[in-house]
């Protein structure tokens, strides 16, 4: 299965593996996000809020 994390306007796809914790989903992303910034102009990353929702398969 595969999750799309919302970074305001931007989404990243993320793998999610068996046995995953929401936090291992969320450092996944966060480095994808960083990754994904480093090939633009210089902009931080500050993650001050995390919203989370139910998943349905």
């Amino acid at each position: 299965m595969k999750v799309t994390v919302t970074f305001g306007q931007t989404g990243v796809v993320v793998p999610c593996k068996e046995g995953w914790t929401v936090r291992d989903l969320i450092q996944q992303a966060t480095q994808r996000y960083r990754k994904l910034l480093e090939q633009r102009p210089k902009t931080s990353v500050d993650l001050k809020c995390l919203i989370t929702g139910t998943l349905s398969v």
